[in-house]
């Protein structure tokens, strides 16, 4: 099972066959995928919509679950009892009875992301990507056991239940390996621990460097830097301009100018600046974000992994020859006065969409315009505007009647992120859709 997360649905891959078999809608941003011991349901965070949804195998059919912002990850007890899940955007944990649905939250770290579950259902360890640590809890009571400091923004985390060792992937270039010196090891064990390490050590081929000792919380055993994945700090822009060869970070290739257009503005969004090329043969304009000497380089930046964490897709192109790169128009700060001047030029009349608006707020700094904007494309909502008295205003749908706007997803996707709107009906207004 594959969560994908742009297209907001389920892949079900058959490994026998080596294909996808079917394709579920799951709704805005399906993230962690689950499935309990009997293989019977799968459980899905869908990070958009606060819910996880709980899917049979058998038949296909689905129940959703609310369970709280955000939720990104989760880990399910042994024996089927509980769900755990992360809410990244409460900064909590959740435990979920899946017999009576109850559910507690208690307090993490912040931006609570991937978790990992021992085999006894008795230990929960979750990483916190904003503090730079993981927590190790009472998966019973919830309440906190150890926190540990990790390398600089922990995004992925396992448990080793032969070896009692958490193992923490981070994107600042570091996999870590911690002994949890809160778990009895017997002395059995000891020589078979050591060989195995030793096997791990070597298969990596990479130099270990031992860490501090933490008496408090979990002991650190060993952590490495994989030097052919570290990534150093690097702008948000990376264009190397080339005589020959070049290896280009690429963000997606479209037909239509509007497309090129919306990913832009996604971009820009997301603090990246990006360039273009037009494929004459393929008639596709692709939008690049980076363009490197070498392959090597390429692979070596933290680029892809960011954007493809927050959910544009890149891919890895090489060219042979030098190209002719387009810069894009950066899109201003929706300053007051740049907002007046193309809200001039490009008046655009909406009547044949229809005449009543959802109106997500009026604004006259430009600040206010700024956050606004961002918090609905990042919900997947195109906003457009108007000016009347100095003032602008933020629009998220057009319809033809009342009962289309007040039914559409638009105000569905406006309730659950609790972005407060209103219905607008006015038959003369003049709104223009993007800032060029």
């Amino acid at each position: 099972m594959v969560s994908n997360w742009s297209s907001g649905d389920l892949s079900i891959v058959s490994i026998e066959q080596n294909k996808e078999i079917k394709r579920l809608k799951m709704g805005a941003f399906p993230r962690g995928i689950v499935i309990d011991s009997k293989s019977e349901y799968a459980y899905i965070t869908i990070m958009g919509r606060k819910e996880v949804v709980k899917l049979s195998l058998l038949t296909f059919k689905s129940q959703k679950i609310k369970v709280g912002k955000g939720p990104r990850h989760l880990c399910i007890s042994p024996k089927d009892k509980f769900l755990y899940i992360t809410l990244n955007s409460e900064n909590k944990i959740a435990k979920l009875n899946l017999e009576t649905l109850e559910i507690k939250k208690v307090k993490a770290g912040h931006q609570p992301r991937s978790m990992a579950i021992d085999a006894h259902g008795k230990y929960l360890y979750v990483v916190n990507y904003n503090d730079h640590n993981f927590t190790k809890y009472d998966a019973h009571s919830l309440t906190t056991m150890a926190i540990t400091k990790t390398k600089s923004k922990p995004i992925g985390i396992t448990y080793d239940n032969l070896l009692n060792n958490v193992w923490v992937s981070c994107y600042s270039g570091y996999i870590q390996i911690f002994k949890d010196s809160l778990v009895v090891t017997s002395k059995s064990n000891k020589s078979h621990q050591n060989q195995i390490k030793k096997e791990v050590q070597d298969s990596l081929s990479l130099s270990f460097n031992k860490s501090e000792k933490r008496k408090e919380v979990a002991e650190v055993d060993v952590s490495f830097k994989d030097r052919s994945r570290y990534r150093k700090k690097e702008k948000k822009s990376e264009i190397v301009s080339t005589s020959g060869d070049t290896y280009l970070i690429v963000t997606g290739a479209f037909s239509k100018l509007t497309n090129v257009n919306q990913r832009v503005k996604e971009l820009q969004v997301l603090g990246y600046e990006s360039q273009t090329y037009f494929d004459k043969g393929k008639n596709l304009t692709f939008v690049i974000v980076a363009q490197f000497k070498t392959k090597k380089q390429a692979l070596a930046s933290s680029i892809r992994t960011d954007l493809e964490e927050k959910g544009i897709s890149t891919t890895l192109k090489y060219e042979k020859n030098k190209l002719n790169l387009t810069n894009v128009k950066k899109v201003p700060n929706f300053q007051i006065d740049d907002l007046k001047e193309i809200a001039n030029k490009n008046k655009v009349k909406q009547s044949h969409l229809g005449n009543y608006y959802i109106g997500t707020g009026v604004f006259s700094k430009s600040l206010s315009i700024t956050n606004r904007t961002q918090q609905l494309i990042k919900i997947g909502i195109e906003p457009f505007y108007s000016i009347k008295n100095s003032l602008t205003y933020i629009y998220a749908g057009q319809f033809k009647t009342k009962e289309l706007a007040l039914e559409s997803d638009v105000v569905k996707l406006l309730k659950e992120n609790e972005i407060n709107f209103s219905l607008i009906y006015n038959p003369n207004l003049n709104v223009f859709m993007e800032v060029e």
